[in-house]
């Protein structure tokens, strides 16, 4: 009988790989109070100290994973409003709008409330930077709806109108249990999407300028 089969080394770039998208899982899973270093590297299959070395700290991790996915997501958001910027109509521009929002809290919906409940002032907690990419997020579309105002002659203001939409969206996933009574009769997931960029479309599209 041959001896047991020989482990296979991975490199550093699957070990970094790993993880991230355990402490990706972790975070999103148990929020960032509720994570330790100890479970990431569990849920890797690698040694703790080997999570150190690359990261640094749990922070730093933090950053690696969810804050940069917060700043990917707003780039491939503005990526896709571009490209279709000529073969799309506004109706269509701001459903894709709210679905990302609704999209984008739902995918952190435990560390934005975790993040929401600590109510830190310090900076530098990962958490408190999390709330403010959350608003940077939003105030970073604000030339996007200003753009449809221009285009379409709409008397709407851009930044009220962008921090109004990220409310409905964050408020929509975050209170779900305040809002909605369980039963056959509740609202299913997606009828809320279709109400919210129904109001959404007609709120900001009915505002024409009266000197159009």
């Amino acid at each position: 009988m041959g001896g047991p089969t020989p482990r296979t080394r991975r490199s550093s770039e699957e070990v970094q790989e790993l993880v991230l998208a355990s402490a990706r899982d972790l975070f999103l899973a148990r929020g960032y109070d509720g994570t330790t270093t100890a479970d990431i590297a569990r849920h890797a299959g690698v040694p703790e100290k080997q999570l150190f070395r690359t990261f640094g700290t749990k922070a730093g991790l933090f950053d690696a994973t969810v804050l940069q996915g917060f700043a990917a997501f707003a780039r491939r958001y503005r990526e896709t409003w571009t490209a279709g910027r000529e073969n799309t109509t506004p109706e269509q521009r701001i459903e894709l709008l709210v679905k990302e929002l609704v999209h984008l809290a739902e995918e952190n919906r435990a560390i934005l409330m975790s993040a929401v409940n600590r109510g830190s002032a310090d900076q530098d907690d990962p958490q408190t930077r999390l709330v403010h990419h959350w608003a940077q997020t939003l105030q970073s579309w604000e030339d996007l709806a200003t753009e449809v105002r221009d285009a379409e002659d709409l008397e709407i203001d851009p930044p009220a109108s962008i921090a109004a939409l990220g409310a409905m969206a964050f408020g929509m996933v975050m209170l779900e249990d305040l809002l909605i009574v369980p039963g056959p009769d509740a609202p299913s997931r997606d009828r809320r999407v279709e109400a919210m960029i129904r109001l959404a479309a007609h709120g900001l599209l009915a505002r024409r300028s009266s000197a159009s």
